[in-house]
């Protein structure tokens, strides 16, 4: 017998399964080890520098596994996927800036309001 579904609460994101347990960012050049938990394949070999155990479940590790190309794929497509959405809120105009158009942002607000200063402070 099927049972339900689980609800989305309940189930992680797509997100979740693509991010690095060592480094928190998605996979780069993910690989996946013997016991099946992948790693960005820098995150591993430095792990593997100090110790030859899975970051995750400490089973032994032979040797770094080669790059897994599917899940390069997918963590590739999310983050295709990931820049379609944020390219729709911006057009939808939804207020979503980086650090530096925030700066540019409040550079054009202050020239706006006259001739202020607009030297640079050097610290």
């Amino acid at each position: 017998m099927a049972s339900a579904p689980a609800s989305s609460s309940e189930t992680c994101s797509l997100d979740e399964h693509l991010t690095c347990s060592i480094c928190m960012e998605m996979f780069e050049d993910p690989v996946t080890t013997d016991c099946g938990h992948s790693f960005c394949k820098k995150c591993l070999d430095l792990c593997h520098e100090y110790a030859h155990l899975c970051p995750m479940c400490k089973k032994p590790l032979s040797r770094i596994p080669d790059v897994n190309i599917v899940l390069r794929d997918i963590v590739q497509q999310q983050k295709v996927e990931k820049i379609k959405e944020e390219d729709d809120d911006i057009y939808t105009g939804e207020d979503i800036y980086t650090d530096q158009t925030q700066r540019g942002r409040r550079r054009c607000n202050t020239l706006g309001r006259g001739r202020q200063s607009t030297r640079r402070e050097t610290g």
